[in-house]
């Protein structure tokens, strides 16, 4: 049958048939078409295309041709044919559809576990959030992990951190010490080189409060040095002098719930200071 010839109401009819010739033919047809109709039939198919190759040939043709107008009709195939996820979501993510990422972030548990996680997962990367995504993605993959997901769920963390500024790179650090020691592995690689005072804020910082604490200048609560040291860490880091070091690292003396009470001044912390970069 010479369907080439026919318009896109013909071919419409066509996908009606029984004959899966007919049909994919019909689908060909309307694939070469630049009409809008056409487009409009292709997403139309999809509200009761079988799932599998036919239905997958529309979507790709929907997805090559990159008509928005069809993207309220797939947002409406999506929430009432799951079983076409896999088929849909790329052509969301090649329109790059914001407005289709909160249909899909509603499912994610479903579908990073199924056989549409991939195409979700490439979606999300493309049109979503990265610190939303990745304060999902990296908890899930090393406290919650999904059956046969690890190597899909740690691509999606690794190709937004081989993309991430700055900014997103401080907070995958920040998440990934809290979520845990494997996912700080994963995301280490990624970082920017530390300074030798990054590198030596730790040691500093647990000196000096253990300084303090032997001198009398504050007393602690108990099991409290590490969550004080690690704020100390943070304003070494940030100081912008020697003299705002000193007044920053008192105030955050006098705020900090891990300290009953203060006894030292400025000059006592400044000489602490000495004492133990010394």
């Amino acid at each position: 049958m010479d369907v080439q010839s026919q318009s896109s109401d013909e071919l419409a009819k066509l996908l009606e048939s029984d004959d899966e010739t007919i049909v994919f033919s019909a689908l060909e047809a309307l694939s070469s078409s630049k009409g809008r109709k056409a487009t409009t039939v292709l997403a139309n198919y999809l509200v009761t295309a079988p799932a599998g190759p036919m239905a997958s040939r529309a979507a790709m043709a929907l997805e090559v041709r990159g008509h928005k107008s069809c993207l309220p009709k797939l947002h409406e195939v999506y929430q009432t044919r799951p079983d076409l996820a896999e088929d849909i979501i790329p052509i969301l993510s090649a329109m790059e559809d914001y407005d289709g990422i909160p249909l899909v972030v509603d499912d994610l548990g479903v579908l990073l576990s199924g056989s549409a996680r991939l195409a979700t997962l490439a979606y999300l990367i493309k049109c979503a959030d990265h610190e939303a995504l990745l304060d999902v993605l990296l908890p899930l993959t090393f406290e919650a992990p999904i059956p046969g997901a690890d190597d899909d769920m740690r691509w999606a963390i690794e190709t937004m951190l081989s993309e991430a500024n700055d900014k997103l790179l401080a907070y995958a650090k920040e998440l990934a010490l809290t979520v845990g020691p494997e996912a700080m592995t994963l995301v280490q690689p990624f970082l920017p080189p530390e300074s030798e005072l990054e590198k030596a804020a730790p040691a500093i910082a647990r000196a000096f409060v253990q300084h303090l604490a032997q001198k009398d200048l504050i007393e602690m609560e108990p099991d409290s040095e590490d969550a004080l040291v690690e704020v100390l860490v943070v304003t070494i880091c940030e100081a912008k002098s020697p003299k705002g070091l000193v007044r920053d690292v008192e105030r955050v003396l006098l705020d900090s719930a891990a300290i009953e009470e203060v006894y030292a001044s400025r000059e006592d912390i400044r000489q602490a200071f000495t004492a133990v970069t010394n």
